[in-house]
């Protein structure tokens, strides 16, 4: 035994399905039109491109046999433009959504609004403005993010200043020692040599 819809799918179906046929009319209307866009293709059409053909000295086309080829291989990229611009927004889905609105507020038609006849400018002036506080909001927060960003790095790099100062305070230093030590050397050199050449000389002596 088949299985009986849920009450939300009659509900949709309801609402949406006398509407499916519409949509489908609509659809079709724009692939007709479409479809017969390029009817009026004649030669004439094609006569600027033959004349700059004339002047550059080329052999020019044939533009009554053109206009066919022409005709349908625009014909062709305009089908497959409408059909991706059905598919690629959901066209079908919101004519469908777009009626059904239609319907509920068909007891609407015709009523004014704007009861205060303001211009859309003075209309939506309150959204605007609303939106530009949020997005002076929203830079004045990224700002003082900015900004404590650059202090730590500020005093990031003030810390990486005080290590390489140290560094070459401790370079000096060194470098101090090093040329301190040198020059002790070179003044007890010829005592080293003199100590190292009796210790050779007492060596080779024989024994007595």
């Amino acid at each position: 035994m088949d299985a009986k819809p849920r009450k939300t799918e009659v509900v949709v179906e309801a609402m949406f399905g006398p509407h499916q046929e519409t949509v489908a009319q609509i659809k079709q209307s724009y692939e007709d039109a479409t479809k017969t866009m390029f009817d009026n293709l004649s030669a004439d059409d094609l006569s600027a491109f033959v004349d700059i053909q004339k002047e550059n000295g080329d052999a020019y086309a044939d533009t009554e046999a053109l206009v066919p080829k022409l005709r349908e291989k625009m014909t062709d990229i305009m089908m497959k433009m409408h059909l991706s611009f059905f598919e690629g927004n959901d066209i079908e889905n919101k004519l469908l959504a777009l009626e059904v609105l239609k319907e509920k507020f068909a007891g609407q038609e015709g009523k004014q609004w704007n009861v205060n006849e303001m211009t859309p400018e003075e209309l939506t002036r309150p959204l605007r403005i609303q939106l530009m506080d949020s997005s002076i909001r929203y830079m004045e927060r990224k700002i003082e993010t900015q900004q404590k960003k650059l202090e730590m790095a500020l005093e990031k790099s003030q810390a990486n200043r005080e290590r390489l100062q140290n560094i070459q305070n401790e370079r000096v230093k060194l470098n101090a020692i090093m040329e301190q030590q040198l020059a002790e050397f070179k003044e007890i050199k010829p005592q080293i040599l003199d100590l190292q050449k009796s210790l050779i000389d007492s060596i080779s002596q024989p024994d007595c």
